[in-house]
């Protein structure tokens, strides 16, 4: 388990999902060769060099909040959340396959995110829940897809640096 101090489960959790990604780099293990990996806020990215990655923090589920009295299976003193990320791949569509490119460039991060499901010990559970290929995009010289992954994690009620 990786904790830090002053930085919240989330944080570590976004960092994990990143440094995973930037673990894509081609040879026995990969299809695909990360150029960059981007965490995108809402200022978006100037330029991308491809095969490139962007991870948008979607939303947070807090609703089951672990108090003893609220019951739902979350023990008391903890917070369990849900943080949904969007992960957007894009390479150059130049090649002689565009299509296989991108979907293989897909299931190497699938993959890569499947190793560990705990984010460093941040996490209770990652998954891959829908992806999508977009062959044809407003950029002509770019194929894409987006990989929607939800990540199940718990922390400390209060304390959202100290993970449970």
């Amino acid at each position: 388990m990786t904790i830090t101090l002053g930085v919240t489960v989330e944080e570590a959790i976004l960092a994990d999902l990143k440094t995973t990604i930037e673990g894509v780099t081609g040879g026995a293990n990969w299809n695909t060769a990360v150029a960059r990996v981007d965490v995108v806020d809402g200022d978006g990215v100037d330029q991308i060099e491809v095969p490139w990655a962007g991870i948008f923090h979607a939303s947070t589920d807090a609703s089951y909040q672990g108090r003893a009295a609220m019951g739902g299976g979350v023990p008391a003193g903890l917070a369990q959340k849900v943080a949904l990320y969007y992960v957007a791949l894009a390479m150059s569509s130049g090649g002689d396959d565009p299509a296989s490119d991108i979907a293989r460039y897909r299931d190497d991060v699938t993959a890569a995110l499947h190793q560990t499901h705990t984010r460093g010990g941040n996490a209770r559970d990652t998954h891959v829940i829908a992806t999508e290929i977009l062959t044809k995009t407003y950029q002509e010289s770019h194929v894409q897809a987006t990989l929607s992954v939800e990540v199940v994690f718990a922390h400390l009620f209060g304390d959202p640096t100290t993970p449970k």
